[in-house]
């Protein structure tokens, strides 16, 4: 892997080591078709199923047009924003396929997707309404407790958090090692690891206790970080580190988030860190994987304006501030490192999500 230094000059440096991106990349399965994706979960699974929905609305499918792809990360916020804003003029929001379906089937929904429009969650709801993210967390202590019926078929509510059935199976193909240690289990299968994250089960679905941070024998927080699209290392080092903080000093001071790479490897290799001690594998697996890693801790600069932080350094980096300079970003997670794959992974995503908003402004 580069150095640190090189990374972060090439900010984007993953877009461009794929010179041109396939049309199986860019045709992702309509969610709303009726059909489900093949149980085997392989990774070079097509996903060319034509949308009904398309056909619906008067909509042609999506084209190869590779020349649309933005690998400039500012023209690309700045594009997104402007996808934002048209879909959310006129409520032209309201014709996107999963977002009519939920409308259309209750008074109930039809309130609680304007609230979640009113309270600030558009963007990153209208990236998962598109298709384009595997799951959205309904946050919010209101929008939390609340269970939207009727959803289109291949999606899942699971305790506040929305799954996209299709994207979740891929996330568990591209993350099948990760999601193994971290459920502590070398026997599960893909199969196993969907029909947990999936059910209603609360003592064994970890979607389910993902606001229990503070449980100190589980690593829902980073499973529940993976799900929702989040590159995995980072979501596993937010989840220890937050589960680190004892005191309300400690909290004050935010010291879990100005712990740097090596610091945090020594924990480890002392087998200090709670959330890993009865769970060697994950634990070994995180120590190589960070001591092959050049570089410290991405620096973060998003709490520069807290006296308490004057002079320290902190680290866990916005995803939004490192990559588009924009921290309000429609992608937002905490990143510790740079994970090529999961960043190229998001950025076409969000590309996706700007193309496929054209459709639904003509």
């Amino acid at each position: 892997m580069n150095s640190i230094n090189k990374q972060v000059v090439s900010n984007y440096n993953f877009i461009n080591k794929r010179s041109r991106i396939s049309l199986d990349t860019l045709k992702q399965a309509s969610p709303l078709n009726g059909k489900t994706t093949n149980n085997s979960f392989s990774t070079k699974q097509i996903k060319r199923i034509p949308s009904e929905c398309t056909i619906q609305l008067g909509m042609q499918p999506l084209r190869q047009r590779n020349e649309l792809l933005i690998q400039d990360p500012g023209k690309l916020s700045k594009a997104c924003k402007y996808a934002v804003k048209k879909l959310q003029s006129n409520d032209v929001y309201k014709r996107i396929p999963f977002i009519k379906h939920i409308c259309d089937n209750s008074d109930f929904n039809r309130g609680l997707i304007e609230k979640t429009m009113k309270e600030g969650m558009d963007d990153t709801f209208l990236l998962f309404a598109t298709g384009n993210k595997p799951a959205y967390l309904m946050d919010g202590v209101y929008l939390r407790k609340m269970k939207i019926t009727s959803l289109p078929q291949g999606y899942k509510n699971v305790g506040g958090i929305i799954l996209n059935e299709a994207k979740t199976k891929d996330v568990i193909n591209d993350n099948y090692k990760w999601l193994k240690l971290l459920f502590n289990d070398d026997n599960l299968t893909k199969e196993d690891i969907f029909e947990r994250v999936t059910s209603n089960d609360e003592e064994t679905n970890p979607l389910l206790k993902h606001y229990d941070i503070e449980n100190y024998k589980t690593m829902n927080e980073a499973i529940t970080g993976i799900f929702l699209g989040y590159p995995p290392v980072s979501s596993i080092i937010y989840d220890v580190l937050c589960s680190e903080v004892r005191t309300k000093e400690d909290k004050s001071n935010f010291k879990s988030f100005y712990t740097d790479k090596n610091t945090f490897v020594q924990l480890l290799n002392d087998n200090k860190c709670d959330k890993l001690k009865n769970n060697e594998k994950l634990r070994n697996k995180l120590i190589n994987t960070l001591n092959n890693y050049e570089g410290d801790f991405l620096e973060s600069t998003s709490m520069r304006s807290n006296p308490k932080l004057r002079n320290k350094k902190t680290y866990g980096e916005d995803f939004g501030q490192k990559i588009f300079k924009d921290s309000k970003c429609i992608f937002q997670c905490k990143i510790y490192i740079r994970e090529d794959e999961a960043e190229e992974r998001i950025i076409n995503e969000i590309n996706k999500f700007v193309q496929d908003s054209e459709q639904f402004l003509h």
